[in-house]
C-alpha cells in the first residue's frame, strides 16, 4: 500500500488474494477494481507464461523481500513453486484429452505434420551447439513494447514489467521439436497456445474452431434463442410480431402513444430529461485532507450552478468502506443512519445555509477509515429550495 501526496491510496493486490474473495471486492469497491484492470495492457494469447501466472498465483512468497514477486532470485523466495502451465498439461493427460493432433481430427481439422507449421516460424533447429537443456536458447533477441518499440534486450526486468513482443535464440518451433520430437505427440494444451493465430485474431485455427462450436451449442441448446422456434411462429403469426420488432415499436402498435413522445431520440429505455424531478442546479467537489492510517478530514464545495439561491437544504451522500463520521469541523452537522451508517446527512448552519448562484459552501467532518481504501462518494443529493436532485460530483 502506498500513499499519495494528493490523500488516495494506491494498493497492490495479487490475484491469489482476489480469486473466489468476494469480500476484497467489497473493500475496494467495483470502480477502483475496474480502473485498475482497464489500465493494466494484457499480454498476448500465446504460450509464454510469466512469473506472475506460473509461481505467485498460487503461492505467497516466503520472504518479505518485494524483489520475490519477480526476477532471478524467485527460487529462492518460495518453499515450492506451482507452475500452472505444467499443472494444465498434466490435468489433460489425466483426463485422458488426446494430442493435439487428436483433438484437431475429432474438430474435422486436419493434422499438423511439422513444427514451422504450428508456430509459423521459419526453422525448427537449435542454434548450433546447443541442446533443449542449453539456457541460453531462451535469452532474447529482441523485444518490443505494446506500442511496437524496441526494448533493451539486457533489462532483466523486461518480460515482468510489460507486455512485449520477442524473438529468442531458439524459436519456438526448435523448442518443441526438441521436447516432443513429433508433432504427433505434442500435448493438446500446448499446441493450441503455440499455434499460429489466425488473422485479426488472438487465437489459432484449432481454439477458433473449439470455441465456435461450444457457443453454438450453447445458441442451440437455449430455449429462449429467437431462432429455436418456441411458439414464435404463432406470435409472428398471430400478432405480427417477432424479433425484428423493438420495444419502441411494440408500444406504439399496443397504445396510442409514439416512441417519440417517450423520449425524442426514440429510446424508450431513457426517460427525457425534461420529465425527470427538479434537475439539480449545484455541483460538488469532494476532498480528503488530514489524513492519518486511521482518521481523515472529509470537505464538500457544493457551488450554485444555477440561477436562484438554495435555500434550507441538506446534502445527503453515501460512504461504503466503512468511514464512520468522529466530529463536525465546519459548516454543517453531520448524521449517520442506513445500513451499516453508511447513509451521511449534512445540515447547514448559519449562514452556509444560503447559497446564492455562483456562491460555494464548504461543509467538513472527520471521520475514521480503516487506512486501506477511502474512496469519494458515489454521489451527493441536496433538498431544499432549488436544490432537489443530484449534484455533479468532481473526484477529489
Amino acid at each position: 500500500m502506498q500513499h499519495n501526496s494528493d490523500g488516495t491510496v494506491s494498493i497492490d493486490v495479487s490475484f491469489n488474494l482476489i480469486a473466489f474473495n468476494p469480500d476484497i471486492l467489497k473493500t475496494l469497491q467495483v470502480g477502483p477494481v475496474l480502473q485498475a484492470l482497464g489500465k493494466e495492457s494484457q499480454y498476448a494469447n500465446d504460450s509464454e507464461i510469466d512469473n506472475q501466472l506460473r509461481s505467485t498465483l498460487f503461492a505467497v512468497p516466503t520472504s518479505s523481500d518485494a524483489t520475490c514477486l519477480n526476477g532471478p532470485t524467485m527460487p529462492n523466495c518460495f518453499s515450492g513453486v506451482a507452475d500452472l502451465g505444467a499443472f494444465d498439461v498434466q490435468r489433460g493427460r489425466d483426463h485422458g484429452v488426446g494430442t493435439f493432433n487428436q483433438v484437431r481430427a475429432a474438430y474435422g481439422l486436419p493434422a499438423i505434420t511439422s513444427f514451422t507449421a504450428l508456430t509459423g516460424e521459419s526453422t525448427d533447429a537449435l542454434p548450433s551447439g546447443d541442446t533443449i537443456n542449453s539456457p541460453s536458447i531462451l535469452n532474447l533477441k529482441t523485444a518490443k513494447d505494446i506500442d511496437g518499440k524496441s526494448l533493451d534486450v539486457t533489462d532483466p526486468n523486461i518480460n515482468d514489467n510489460q507486455p512485449v513482443f520477442v524473438t529468442r535464440e531458439a524459436t519456438q518451433a526448435a523448442r518443441l521439436k526438441a521436447i516432443y520430437g513429433s508433432m504427433d505427440k505434442v500435448d493438446a494444451f500446448v499446441g493450441i497456445f503455440a499455434e499460429k493465430h489466425a488473422p485479426g485474431s488472438e487465437l489459432g485455427q484449432t481454439a477458433l474452431t473449439i470455441w465456435a462450436k461450444q457457443f453454438q451449442a450453447l445458441r442451440d441448446g437455449d430455449r429462449f434463442y429467437f431462432g429455436n422456434d418456441q411458439g414464435l411462429s404463432t406470435i409472428k403469426n398471430t400478432y405480427g410480431i417477432d424479433f425484428h420488432h423493438t420495444l419502441a415499436q411494440i408500444i406504439e402498435m399496443n397504445s396510442d402513444e409514439t416512441a417519440a413522445n417517450l423520449n425524442p431520440t426514440g429510446n424508450v429505455f431513457l426517460a427525457p430529461d425534461a420529465s425527470l424531478p427538479n434537475p439539480a442546479n449545484c455541483s460538488v467537489i469532494y476532498t480528503i485532507s488530514n489524513v492519518t492510517s486511521t482518521t481523515f478530514q472529509g470537505t464538500l464545495s457544493i457551488k450554485n450552478t444555477g440561477t436562484q439561491p438554495i435555500k434550507n437544504y441538506q446534502a445527503v451522500f453515501e460512504l461504503y468502506q466503512g468511514q464512520a463520521i468522529k466530529s463536525n469541523v465546519a459548516g454543517a452537522t453531520f448524521a449517520e443512519s442506513g445500513p451499516s451508517n453508511s447513509v451521511k446527512t449534512a445540515t447547514p448552519v448559519g449562514g452556509l445555509a444560503l447559497i446564492n448562484p455562483g456562491a460555494t459552501a464548504d461543509l467538513a467532518f472527520t471521520a475514521s477509515w480503516d487506512g486501506l481504501v477511502n474512496a469519494k462518494p458515489p454521489n451527493i443529493n441536496l433538498t431544499g429550495t432549488s436544490a432537489a436532485g443530484r449534484c455533479a460530483i468532481t473526484p477529489f
